[in-house]
């Protein structure tokens, strides 16, 4: 059943709805309270919503967002008016202003603030290289390739140097130190064949001393090497060999004794199983057996005396006192001594050659005490 609307003068505003009974006014004005309150919390809420939209939240996103206006906010309808199952706007009474809620003024709208782009970064450019990382690494490889060359070509010594340069501008490097080891034992190789060509050589030359000396400095670079090992024994036989052919050419005259006869007569059967002999063994085989086929057979030698002096002959004996007497010795040098009773003794010596005849001695005692 609706409600005729009053009578209302032109100043008055108009009103949609009639004005309830003052039993409903109250009812209404509770309503009415919680509406305003309902009507506030939304309002604050809208606010806040309102200040992470344009104030925290574009302090967060990389770019500026304008905010989008919030909803409006609705107003919940009364209890009462709930209850009765219809939504009516109802005017706010005139006679009770206190009751009206002053509506808040509206929060300014603020947009977001533009963020300031970041300063882009200039790009960086590589600081250059030391200037000399490049000349170091040339050097190394020249250095390098000069060693390995060479190597290929036969020349450790050079190789070692150039190695050695290398390492001094990359002494960790595992190739410098495989230039190394190969250059060091390309210098023993090179010393053992040196060595060897040299005591070949000398053999050649049948300086077998000096060739003993050369085979001894390979076994000292090689100790198990069998050529140095027999070079060695083979060239310290001969030099002791030829030593000793040497001594008896050099001092014939020790051929005399009897001893010294037999032991040249031994060196010589010595030297005669070398085969192939030298030019020079040749010659000392040759002059040795002549000399002991020389003081092998006695040469006539003549003394004279006075009969008065006695006649020693040393390494032959005492021959006694005579005038005349021939010997048959060995060729060599011989000493003779004459002595006699109150005079001075006397001493010759006589030397027997072989192939000549020697000169007649005379032994006498003529000075007096």
């Amino acid at each position: 059943m609706e409600l005729e609307p009053p009578s209302r003068s032109p100043q008055e505003p108009v009103s949609v709805f009639l004005e309830p009974p003052r039993r409903q006014r109250r009812g209404r004005s509770r309503g009415q309270v919680i509406s305003v309150l309902a009507t506030a919390f939304g309002f604050a809420l809208l606010v806040a919503a309102g200040f992470w939209a344009f104030v925290v939240l574009p302090g967060r996103i990389p770019e500026p967002a304008t905010a989008s206006p919030p909803p409006e906010a609705q107003e919940e309808p009364s209890p009462e008016v709930a209850a009765e199952g219809r939504v009516e706007t109802l005017p706010l009474p005139a006679e009770d202003p206190d009751t009206v809620p002053q509506e808040p003024p509206a929060a300014p709208q603020r947009t977001a603030p533009a963020l300031k782009p970041e300063p882009k970064q200039k790009p960086t450019t590589p600081e250059p290289e030391s200037p000399t990382a490049p000349a170091v690494d040339e050097s190394f490889g020249r250095a390098m390739s000069d060693g390995l060359r060479a190597l290929e070509r036969g020349a450790p010594a050079e190789a070692k140097v150039a190695f050695l340069k290398a390492k001094d501008l990359n002494p960790s490097s595992p190739s410098v130190l495989d230039g190394l080891a190969r250059a060091e034992a390309g210098l023993v190789l090179q010393g053992i064949a040196d060595h060897l060509r040299r005591a070949t050589a000398l053999e050649k030359e049948e300086d077998w001393a000096a060739a003993a000396t050369h085979y001894q400095r390979v076994l000292a670079l090689d100790p198990a090497l069998d050529d140095a090992v027999r070079g060695r024994e083979r060239a310290i036989g001969r030099a002791r060999l030829a030593s000793r052919l040497d001594g008896y050419l050099g001092h014939p005259h020790r051929l005399s004794t009897q001893e010294v006869l037999r032991e040249a007569s031994i060196a010589l059967e010595e030297a005669r199983e070398i085969e192939p002999a030298g030019p020079k063994l040749e010659g000392q085989r040759a002059r040795l057996a002549k000399l002991i086929a020389d003081y092998s057979h006695p040469v006539q030698v003549e003394l004279k005396s006075d009969g008065l002096t006695e006649i020693v002959v040393y390494r032959v004996g005492t021959l006694g006192t005579f005038t005349q007497r021939r010997l048959e010795l060995r060729p060599g040098r011989y000493t003779v001594v004459g002595s006699r009773e109150g005079y001075r003794d006397v001493r010759r010596t006589l030397a027997v050659e072989a192939g000549k005849e020697p000169p007649t001695l005379t032994v006498l005692c003529e000075e007096k005490i």
